[in-house]
């Protein structure tokens, strides 16, 4: 078969769903019929059979089982590479495209498409003094895809006989004594381009690039040359803003036609949604190579790890299913908490257990409540509210960045009147939701501050508990919400103010790895979480003990207030 049939084969599949994608991918074919109907551009199918040809006959695998094996490309590396060159203008041949944002998961051959691509380039379209570029944060990375190309060079006598290099660069010789070109890897030292003519570039895992500047030195680098083309290439990280998520909503605005963008390709394999993590059968939606330098079976082990082990959850959902996470600092991800879209009506659940959490303010500051309570299903409801001073509000807005009157709005906040926080409102807020009907079994104080409030709870019919605020207390229930958190199981009525506290966080390990949030190093208010947190360490400690004098005989149970 040759390459456009494999590229009119994989199109076309696709449109009739006989190759599972997601919806992004759904888009670029799209897109991509849409173009083929255009008067302005066309597609050279003589291209993409040379590209496949070239691919066959002088290139090489260099890695695995298949080492030193022709390399034929699959039909989505051919679709591709064969888009990247293929696409012309009919004005005057001109490439089309002179960009392209390829996203890809963990293994899915990124490095041999971005050095095949370099090589059909090198030996096939550079003009006399012109430079094929890789690039990436580092020169160990920079210097895996040039090492791909060399390699795969070294391999293949006809490419080596009008080759050779030189302080870790090659030359290529068309014709004896004349340098069409040179090839070299660079990390990303952006001065190092100055005044260079760089007609192909690859910018490799832009997911760890924090700035843009190396970018705009390529585009410039280029100039007003024709047929200069940038490649973008990358798995998703663990960086949510920045330089790669700029370019990712980018192309994700081109494939919505929500910005026009003529000389950009755009290929995206990733999973529809983070709940899709445990499905085997919706892996190649990320992984296009699934079966050839991706294996099933070891994606499965690889899931089955992360079932039980937080940190390995988050590379796998970032790197095999291609979904960004964001692991800075703050120690939850803020978007995937708001991503738990799920809402309940409290007086429906009367027949759960409820647990109360209390983080108290020095009064001058925000105090914050929460009720927890798990289903049969393990799905868990958080009711959370916080109360502010009134005299407080511009300082929350100006220097804690709060949207007060927003949360106020929707229900999230309450404002005191003058300059404190009477604790009386904690009261009532329990109180209303008793009265609603809901069981409410135990409330968690950090004991600071907190003797007077809890002993007029207790008079008034509720049990109270001092909560130690230490990471031996709220390692297994922070690990708890991160799981639940990943599984959608949390259901928080779209709470705003519980949303942007959990975005806050930062955590702290001890000795023995136990975490707990840090209120001195997290930046904005986390008050929210921590009285949830609370609530969910009594949650999660007396959910299976419907006989409340064994939870009383607990060796490691919390003090009650007395």
């Amino acid at each position: 078969m040759t390459g456009s049939e494999e590229y009119k084969n994989y199109v076309k599949n696709i449109k009739a769903n006989k190759i599972k994608v997601c919806n992004k991918m759904k888009a670029v074919i799209s897109r991509h019929l849409e173009d083929l109907k255009r008067d302005d551009i066309y597609l050279d199918y003589s291209l993409i059979d040379d590209i496949y040809s070239f691919s066959k006959e002088h290139i090489k695998h260099v890695k695995g089982d298949l080492a030193k094996q022709p390399y034929i490309l699959e039909p989505f590396q051919i679709f591709i590479v064969g888009s990247i060159f293929a696409w012309k203008k009919k004005v005057d041949d001109s490439r089309r495209f002179s960009k392209s944002f390829i996203f890809l998961a963990r293994g899915n051959a990124k490095t041999d498409i971005a050095a095949i691509a370099a090589l059909y380039e090198y030996y096939k379209s550079a003009k006399i003094g012109q430079e094929i570029i890789m690039l990436a944060t580092t020169k160990e990375q920079a210097g895996i895809c040039f090492k791909r190309a060399a390699d795969m060079i070294s391999f293949d006598s006809v490419l080596s006989k009008y080759s050779k290099t030189s302080k870790a660069r090659y030359y290529n010789y068309k014709e004896k004594g004349t340098s069409r070109g040179e090839m070299r890897a660079l990390a990303s030292e952006s001065d190092t381009l100055d005044g260079q003519r760089v007609s192909f570039a690859i910018l490799d895992e832009i997911h760890a690039y924090k700035k843009r500047s190396l970018f705009d030195v390529i585009k410039s680098s280029q100039g007003t040359m024709k047929n200069t083309h940038l490649i973008m290439i990358t798995t998703a990280g663990f960086i949510t803003t920045g330089f790669c998520m700029d370019e990712y909503v980018y192309a994700q605005k081109i494939l919505e036609k929500k910005t026009i963008a003529d000389e950009e390709f755009v290929y995206i394999a990733e999973l529809d949604k983070i709940q899709e993590w445990k499905d085997p059968d919706m892996y190649i939606k990320a992984n296009p190579n699934i079966g050839k330098s991706v294996i099933l079976e070891k994606l499965i082990e690889d899931r089955d790890k992360a079932m039980v082990d937080t940190e390995a959850k988050k590379s796998f959902i970032t790197k095999h299913c291609n979904i960004f996470l964001n692991a800075d600092r703050r120690h939850f991800d803020y978007q995937l908490f708001k991503d738990n879209t799920g809402t309940f009506d409290a007086k429906q659940l009367g027949d759960l257990t409820w647990y109360g959490g209390v983080d108290l303010s020095n009064r001058l500051d925000l105090t914050s409540v929460s009720l927890v309570a798990f289903d049969k299903e393990e799905n868990l409801y958080i009711i959370n509210k916080s109360f502010i001073p009134e005299a407080q509000i511009k300082n929350k807005e100006k220097y804690d960045r709060m949207k007060v009157l927003s949360w106020k709005k929707e229900g999230y906040l309450e404002i005191c009147s003058g300059n404190s926080v009477d604790y009386d409102y904690v009261h009532k807020f329990f109180n209303v939701y008793r009265e609603l009907g809901l069981n409410i079994r135990f409330i968690g104080f950090d004991r600071w501050g907190a003797a007077t409030i809890s002993e007029v709870m207790e008079e008034d019919g509720y049990k109270c508990f001092d909560i130690p605020q230490g990471a031996i207390t709220f390692s297994n229930p922070m690990r708890e919400f991160e799981i639940l958190m990943l599984d959608q199981k949390i259901y928080h009525n779209n709470n705003e103010l519980l949303s942007w506290a959990i975005g806050n966080i930062i955590a702290v390990k001890d000795a023995n790895d136990n975490i707990r949030p840090d209120k001195s190093k997290s930046t904005e208010r986390i008050d929210p979480f921590i009285a949830t947190l609370n609530a969910l360490y009594l949650a999660i400690k007396f959910k299976n003990k419907e006989d409340e004098k064994l939870a009383w005989l607990e060796e490691d149970v919390i003090n009650p207030f007395i």
